[in-house]
């Protein structure tokens, strides 16, 4: 036990500006404390220190603190916001663990160390930002990735809808999506190679994967584990539908389709518009030189134009989803973007 650990009826305390450094566990399970400076002269914060601190909903952190802890604030369910100083150097292992509150968090420049699962089972969470001078973090969509955006390191909890990972990230990590209950759809890149473990633990309202790579990856039993595999669809590109169905872990989503996204309905002459092993892309087949090409929608409005040379693939991943006229020269092929 430490100095003030687990007294209950504490509800505030002034931490004296003599003080440089607390250690491990000081305030750990103090359930009535509300609130708390940490002065200017301290510089770090050790492991566990405000552990289950529950009804901790405001902490201001000095502009000298360079280090936080391992489970610094796990569990500390009330805490809806804390402003990480730009000087802060380390957030250790799980830091913010089961801070329900807490909904939005930015990272600044100074940060070069993220503990593993920092922000692990956050439920309200919906964004992570990071200063975009930081050296070693970035973020989009308020997702965070290393600065070169190849590894995918925490999805937010509390993010909900359809995700769909950047085409250059090559590595998933560990627990990346834990927990988060609200994502319906996730696209996996065909650059990832790396899916690490519980990646998508606890994903239950998980509806599609959508994963391009053509040959499946090696995983894990838990990267999935209590997504529903009878509810949940695998998609996946046309070639490699059996190989998903003979390989570990994937073979066990009951439902294992192509995730085909461009059908053509109607098409003109020799001139046929074909999907290809991209997502959200076509390819048109019939032409033998440089052909100036126009989408258009059903009300006639033109939503893409561009020369195609033969055999380019076409994007149409920034449209939404409906059908489309394609015009090339005299001819016309009607499609879908499903």
């Amino acid at each position: 036990m430490t100095l003030f650990s687990d007294c209950r009826g504490l509800t505030s305390i002034t931490i004296p500006e003599s003080v440089v450094s607390i250690k491990d566990g000081v305030f750990s399970g103090c359930t009535g404390l509300t609130s708390i400076t940490i002065p200017n002269s301290v510089t770090s914060i050790g492991n566990s220190i405000f552990a289950a601190c529950y009804n901790l909903a405001s902490i201001t952190i000095s502009d000298s603190l360079k280090s936080i802890g391992d489970y610094a604030f796990f569990y500390c369910y009330n805490l809806t916001s804390i402003t990480i100083p730009n000087g802060m150097l380390r957030i250790g292992d799980q830091a913010f663990n089961s801070c329900y509150d807490l909904t939005s968090i930015t990272i600044p420049a100074s940060v070069t160390s993220i503990g593993e699962t920092a922000f692990y089972n956050c439920t309200g969470l919906i964004s992570i930002d990071v200063d975009n001078a930081n050296p070693s973090y970035s973020s989009e969509e308020g997702v965070l990735f290393d600065k070169e955006k190849t590894k995918l390191i925490s999805f937010p909890t509390g993010k909900s809808g359809d995700y769909k990972i950047p085409p250059n990230v090559s590595s998933i990590k560990y627990s990346a999506f834990y927990n988060c209950k609200g994502l319906t759809s996730i696209t996996i890149p065909e650059n990832v190679t790396n899916i690490e473990w519980a990646a998508f633990y606890g994903c239950t309202g998980l509806l599609s994967v959508i994963n391009q790579n053509s040959v499946p990856i090696n995983i894990d039993y838990f990267v999935f584990w209590d997504v529903d595999k009878n509810v949940c669809v695998l998609k996946v590109p046309t070639c490699s539908v059996d190989l998903y169905k003979n390989a570990p872990v994937w073979q066990d989503f009951s439902q294992i389709t192509d995730y085909t996204s461009i059908e053509t309905i109607a098409s003109s002459n020799d001139i046929r518009v074909s999907p290809t092993l991209v997502l959200e892309s076509f390819r048109i087949d019939g032409i033998d030189k440089n052909t100036a090409v126009t989408l258009l929608d059903m009300s006639g409005k033109i939503v893409l134009q561009q020369i195609v040379a033969p055999n380019e693939i076409v994007s149409v991943a920034q449209l939404p989803k409906g059908t489309y006229i394609v015009h090339m020269a005299d001819n016309a092929v009607k499609i879908i973007k499903r």
